[in-house]
């Protein structure tokens, strides 16, 4: 029997160093209709997927048979679902050559038409920046993340933006939950952040609507916010509800990050304009504004750490975060 080939190549990004932890499926279409798809097919390093292939009937026309592809990130979150990758198909008969297609891959936003034509052109040099821990977190939590704002009306991308902010220092970050607790010698404040959304133990008891006639209130509550990230998801997703309803409105992304880390009076500052720009270049609530696209990939699992507007050659080696949070009741026995 006769088959037809097929084989899809990534074009060289300016964003992505390494392509093997993507993959693609090839769909053939033949002269008769019928339709064959192929297992997940893995990319090289370089962007050069391995052949896919496809057998025909005896009455099926190789020359006649089409191809599309979809590709595949280190997730296996399927690369933009609503555009159809058409391919080239070949054979291998003794006057054929093989015919690869190739594809741009975008991730990210490129510049303007306009930008392009007024950039003086000049050689630079590929710029990587290190993986931001809050990136990991918030792959890490993206199940919670995501059951947060769907459960409180509100854009997941919201409560990942603040795990990004507040989580910026990863694992260091929860070890100083534990440090401060045990510098208090046991002892929590209500003004103290802990936990998966360094919240206020105050402050998250309140929301939780915590009996504080219980003389242990604080403790407990302290325990669970550093021990259930679906509660401490659950509350971040509250507090920035909470600041909706002073507001009078929904807040934006923006205005949910300045209230959850500064609080009201300095929302009311951040939407009068009284903030000045120095500040906000090292304000925690500003840490992910310029990390929107990388926090939507991680999301589902994916970690490229590239800014959003990145100027140049900015590029990264794509990371594959399988770990979920799961809930672990003997954390509470540590604490």
């Amino acid at each position: 029997m006769a088959k037809t080939y097929a084989r899809l190549r990534i074009k060289e990004s300016k964003n992505i160093l390494n392509f093997n932890k993507f993959s693609y499926i090839a769909s053939f279409v033949t002269s008769s209709g019928r339709i064959g798809t192929t297992n997940k097919t893995t990319f090289q390093s370089n962007g050069l997927g391995w052949e896919v292939s496809f057998e025909l009937n005896a009455n099926e026309v190789p020359e006649k048979t089409t191809v599309s592809f979809k590709i595949f990130l280190p997730s296996g979150t399927e690369y933009n679902p609503k555009v159809i990758i058409y391919g080239h198909t070949y054979t291998k008969d003794v006057n054929s050559k093989p015919v690869i297609t190739e594809y741009d891959l975008k991730l990210f936003q490129e510049k303007t038409k306009q930008e392009v034509k007024h950039r003086i052109p000049n050689y630079r040099i590929a710029t990587t920046y290190p993986v931001p821990e809050g990136l990991r977190m918030v792959a890490y939590l993206r199940n919670e993340i995501k059951s947060a704002g769907v459960k409180n009306g509100i854009d997941p991308q919201i409560v990942a933006s603040i795990v990004f902010e507040e989580k910026m220092h990863g694992v260091w970050a929860y070890r100083k939950n534990l440090l401060s607790y045990y510098l208090n010698l046991g002892e929590v404040y209500p003004h103290n952040s802990y936990g998966f959304g360094e919240m206020q133990v105050g402050l998250a008891a309140e929301l939780m609507n915590i009996d504080k006639r219980n003389p242990d209130w604080l403790y407990e509550t302290f325990v669970v916010i550093c021990t259930d990230a679906t509660v401490a998801m659950d509350l971040v997703a509250k507090n920035v509800v909470r600041g909706g309803n002073l507001l009078g409105r929904k807040l934006t992304l923006q205005e949910s990050t300045v209230f959850y880390n500064a609080g009201e009076k300095a929302l009311n500052s951040w939407i009068k304009g009284e903030i000045p720009k120095e500040r906000l270049e090292n304000a925690v609530y500003a840490r992910s504004w310029k990390w929107q696209e990388a926090i939507k990939l991680a999301l589902n699992g994916d970690i490229i750490a590239i800014p959003d507007g990145c100027e140049g050659i900015c590029r990264a080696d794509p990371e594959r975060q399988v770990e979920t949070w799961k809930f672990d009741p003997s954390l509470k026995l540590s604490l």
